[in-house]
């Protein structure tokens, strides 16, 4: 007869247990690559390499433009003085030159009165003393030969109106021809031009003759020049 209507389902029964697994399939077509993810942290800093060998030298660059000067340094201490040098050869010694004036002054100078205002009196040179008679006592011995001139005589007060002092170089005690004259009472010095020779060892001495009565003359300077022979 005709097939019954279908019953109603049954409950479900228990799970079977699992059967083993099968053999794997083939590998299927790779899929669409995803979206890039986020960066992840950065990671520890590794440690330093070895270095490698130097580099051959490259060729020299142009010379640069010279830059403007520096200010000056502070001077620097003073070094150490060096060892003298050795010392060097002598030169050939140079002409003679002309031979020079050999000669020397003989003078005297005193602040006293004369010795005699009446009589002669006597100076020596090189002495301060007052005029004497007594002339041996003021004599001088010439060092060296040769000829007196240049006499000149200066006193400190004139000899008064017609009144004189006449001064004379003597030698060996006798007057020579070198004297001047003082006169009147405005002069006070005088000058002779005449000149005397004398040899080397001869006396000197200067005598003052007065004239008139003249006035004391305070004080007196006398020279002459010796120029050698």
């Amino acid at each position: 007869g005709p097939d019954g209507d279908k019953g109603a389902t049954g409950d479900q029964g228990p799970v079977g247990l699992q059967g083993p697994i099968g053999d794997k399939g083939p590998l299927g077509e790779q899929g669409l690559q995803g979206l890039i993810g986020d960066q992840g942290p950065v990671g520890d800093k590794g440690p330093n390499g070895n270095k490698g060998p130097d580099g051959s030298k490259g060729p020299d660059g142009e010379k640069g433009a010279t830059g403007d000067k520096g200010l000056t340094g502070d001077k620097g201490a003073t070094g150490d003085k060096g060892a003298t040098g050795d010392k060097g050869l002598t030169g050939d010694k140079g002409p003679e030159g002309d031979k020079g004036i050999s000669g020397m002054l003989l003078s005297g100078f005193s602040t006293s009165k004369a010795g005699s205002s009446t009589n002669s009196s006597y100076l020596g040179a090189f002495l301060t003393s007052q005029s004497t008679t007594t002339e041996s006592s003021v004599q001088q011995i010439v060092p060296l030969g040769g000829t007196i001139a240049n006499l000149t005589v200066k006193i400190g007060s004139n000899a008064g109106s017609s009144n004189s002092w006449t001064f004379t170089v003597r030698k060996n005690g006798a007057s020579t021809g070198v004297t001047c004259l003082v006169s009147g009472s405005l002069a006070t010095s005088c000058v002779s031009a005449t000149t005397v020779t004398f040899a080397a060892g001869d006396l000197i001495s200067l005598q003052a003759s007065p004239s008139g009565g003249p006035n004391e003359w305070g004080s007196i300077r006398w020279g002459v020049t010796l120029a050698a022979s």
